[in-house]
């Protein structure tokens, strides 16, 4: 990558390039922008330094996870079983939240169901 006429500036904006961050400039600042970010999310300096080491912490960040089932437009089932998915992952997430209120670590396992006396005929 590095070639012996490259300014280290440009070395830098191609290795974060490569990272998922760009770096421009605009009327006299430095933007900074994720490619999976919105322009809300864009972050503006005049200070090369201060733009750099923002690229670089926002280069270090994982990417967002992805969605757990079918969440785009289409056909009725696609939908339905969207918002099967959708129901599911909100029911564990009160669960997880309800385990974590109580200490308890919130595995499939440990499920406790009440026995009756009349069960163990």
């Amino acid at each position: 990558m590095t070639n012996g006429s490259a300014l280290p500036f440009q070395d830098a904006v191609e290795q974060l390039r490569l990272r998922g961050v760009d770096i421009t400039t605009a009327a006299g600042e430095f933007v900074v922008r994720c490619r999976k970010g919105h322009t809300g999310e864009d972050y503006r300096t005049d200070d090369i330094q201060d733009a750099l080491a923002h690229a670089q912490q926002l280069a270090e960040l994982p990417p967002d996870p992805p969605p757990l089932g079918p969440l785009g437009k289409g056909n009725k089932h696609r939908q339905w079983r969207a918002r099967m998915y959708r129901h599911n992952n909100a029911i564990a997430g009160k669960r997880r939240r309800a385990a974590a209120a109580e200490g308890v670590s919130p595995t499939v396992g440990s499920m406790v169901t009440e026995t009756h006396a009349d069960d163990h005929v």
